[in-house]
Formats: C-alpha cells, sequence, structure tokens
C-alpha cells in the first residue's frame, strides 16, 4: 500500500522467513540458502504488468522447469512466451517440481550446457535464479 504512494523506505524490510532444516543450512549450499526475503526481493519474484515485453527483449534462453512445478503451469510457458519470442528452447522435466535437483544425471545436460558457459556451479533448483 505504502508503494501505491510512493513511499517505498520500509521496501528492505524482512516480511517472510522460513525455517529452512539445519541439514540444508549446513549442508553444502547452505550458506546459498535464502532465509528470508524482504519486501523489495518478494516484489521481485513477481512478473511486471508488461512481462511480456520482457520476454520479447530476452536474448537467447532456454527455459527449464518441472512438470509439477508447485507455483506455475509448466505447460503454458512455452505457449505464452513463444508468443512474443522465437529465442528460446523449452524444457520440462517430466515429475519434478521446483525444488528438484539439477544434479540428477538426466538432467545435467540441460543445466550444464548453460551453467558452465556461465561459469556457474550447477545448483538445485530452489537455488536458482529468476528467469523472467
Amino acid at each position: 500500500m505504502l508503494n501505491t504512494v510512493g513511499i517505498t523506505a520500509l521496501n528492505h524490510l524482512t516480511i517472510i522467513q522460513f525455517n529452512m532444516p539445519e541439514a540444508v543450512r549446513s549442508g553444502e549450499y547452505g550458506h546459498l540458502a535464502t532465509l528470508a526475503y524482504s519486501y523489495r526481493l518478494n516484489e521481485g519474484y513477481a512478473p511486471r504488468t508488461e512481462y511480456l515485453e520482457d520476454v520479447a527483449d530476452l536474448p537467447e534462453f532456454s527455459l527449464i522447469v518441472g512438470s509439477d512445478d508447485e507455483a506455475f503451469y509448466a505447460s503454458k510457458y512455452e505457449e505464452v512466451m513463444s508468443a512474443v519470442t522465437g529465442k528460446g528452447s523449452y524444457h520440462i522435466l517430466p515429475g519434478e517440481n521446483i525444488s528438484a535437483s539439477s544434479m540428477r544425471p538426466r538432467q545435467k545436460p540441460l543445466f550444464g550446457t548453460h551453467f558452465n558457459t556461465l561459469n556457474l556451479p550447477c545448483l538445485p533448483l530452489g537455488f536458482h535464479r529468476r528467469l523472467l
């Protein structure tokens, strides 16, 4: 409500905290786990109203999503995005959700190709960066 009238001074404050299992926090990638969201970070996960303009402006990309994603209809990505750009390739991983691990043997070719070119580690999808 405050942002609608131009007040953004509180956007850095925590609005959501997660009770991440100790096994995750103390694991190999525990230092990457996000334990809290500020208002600003939470808003960053929502597409802008003009999201199709953003999609049209994307460089060549690959979208990799699990068929059982809890937050989105995986089967709709290609339909919606290909209407405004021909630069994408779409990969739906059967039976996987948003927490699917990119380290599974059948997924490595998809993730490895893209992350290796960026010189980034191959991380579980739970640590993904927003693609849109």
